[in-house]
């Protein structure tokens, strides 16, 4: 079963995924049988307070 993720795709060399629980071996193994190439996979987040801030209009 293929599950959709929100996620966009920047300067076609980059991936994103807006998700939260996204295994990354499972992202990957994806993307290698579609026979994309993978030379990096991380994860990255946002801080609470960075967060809090978007919330209440104080972040950029």
């Amino acid at each position: 079963m293929q599950q959709m993720y929100r996620s966009e795709m920047i300067d076609n060399r980059e991936l994103r995924i807006y998700e939260e629980n996204v295994r990354p071996d499972i992202v990957n193994r994806t993307l290698i049988e579609n026979n994309v190439d993978v030379w990096e996979i991380f994860e990255s987040g946002v801080s609470l307070e960075d967060y809090f801030k978007k919330l209440v209009g104080e972040g950029s």
